[in-house]
């Protein structure tokens, strides 16, 4: 794992500081450290490639750990989270469809969640398609 982050993440003021992130959310929210800190190594990968920051990426990860967390979701349920959300990442665009369908399958509430973020990182950097059904 560490090798990976490291191959990630250069700045080693952004790897201390995202151990102890890591170290935190797995604690805060019973999810397991090695598969969370696998996750997240591909998601600040995908999230890097978005012109992501640091902080908008664990701004992100941790809402979604959190939220996996207090529905109680298993280890594979958020692994899913975290799949769904470095896919639509990498392609720079959410639409509502997509995240109905990939999000809101693994996490109830995705649909809120997203028009909370729009206020803030996906407002800014993704173009979010609205269909409708």
């Amino acid at each position: 794992i560490g090798f990976s982050m490291k191959a990630i993440i250069k700045d080693s003021d952004e790897l201390a500081q995202t151990q102890i992130f890591l170290t935190k959310i797995t604690n805060d929210y019973g999810a397991e450290l090695v598969t969370t800190t696998n996750r997240y190594v591909k998601f600040r990968a995908a999230a890097m490639q978005a012109g992501m920051s640091a902080s908008e990426t664990q701004d992100i990860f941790g809402t979604m750990t959190k939220a996996a967390g207090v529905l109680g979701l298993k280890t594979d349920e958020l692994t899913g989270i975290f799949l769904a959300l470095e896919q639509m990442i990498s392609k720079g665009k959410i639409t509502t469809e997509e995240l109905r369908r990939q999000l809101g399958e693994r996490l109830p509430g995705a649909m809120d969640i997203n028009v909370k973020g729009r206020n803030s990182y996906y407002k800014r950097r993704f173009t979010c398609v609205c269909k409708t059904s």
